[in-house]
């Protein structure tokens, strides 16, 4: 079995791999398209997509991967849209963390591009029951789940950014954007975590994969 198809046993289909600035030998989609992050994850589950300073056009997002400083303008939109006060919404900024020297970011990575380059990143849109049994098993690994409370930025920040910088599994509701344009659904939550966690989840102990039950579209059981 692939590690590619270890990784759907355990997160679903709607999962992708994120590396950040790694070169591979492989063919892959650079869209002329302007796309936001959670559209390039959305699109990343089907086909290899590369994001870049010209391609990635979201201000949120190009504010998670480094391009732009721009959190004061940025607040400022965020709470003229949602009718927040602009205070609240920068302190929220303020704790979402931001990657620095990206030069370009890899998604949908293929089997055979991980030959070239390792992820950094897993990313999976997955629906709340099965959080249950990841928590558990993180838990067995003294992990504790980082649970980000903010309305914006989710799969951008709070969860990619967040992931990278802070190395830890990071679990976002959602925000409108991601729902919008990133094919989110309305029952599904996004959960990130480092490559190497997301490698020792899909490698279980065999005194664990006792308490696993097989699904047909992976995760873990109820």
């Amino acid at each position: 079995m692939t590690t590619t198809e270890k990784l759907r046993k355990v997160f679903g289909r709607r999962f992708t791999t994120v590396n950040l600035n790694g070169e591979v030998y492989e063919h892959i989609n650079v869209p002329q398209k302007e796309l936001k992050f959670c559209e390039a994850v959305h699109y990343s589950f089907d086909v290899p997509i590369r994001l870049n300073h010209e391609n990635l056009y979201c201000p949120g997002a190009r504010r998670s991967m480094g391009f732009e400083e721009n959190d004061l303008m940025l607040a400022g939109t965020i709470a003229h849209n949602h009718l927040l006060p602009v205070s609240k919404v920068a302190e929220s900024l303020q704790k979402i963390p931001v990657i620095k020297s990206v030069k370009h970011i890899n998604l949908g990575l293929t089997e055979e591009m991980t030959g070239d380059i390792t992820p950094d990143l897993v990313i999976a849109y997955l629906q709340p029951d099965k959080i249950t049994g990841f928590t558990i098993r993180l838990a067995r690994k003294g992990i504790v789940l980082n649970i980000r409370p903010f309305f914006l930025l989710s799969v951008c920040g709070s969860v990619a950014a967040a992931c990278f910088t802070e190395q830890a599994a990071c679990l976002s509701f959602g925000c409108q954007d991601s729902r919008k344009f990133g094919g989110l659904h309305d029952d599904e939550v996004v959960l990130g975590m480092p490559w190497q966690m997301a490698l020792e989840l899909v490698e279980p102990e065999e005194s664990e994969m006792g308490n696993v039950t097989k699904h047909d579209e992976g995760g873990y059981p109820k």
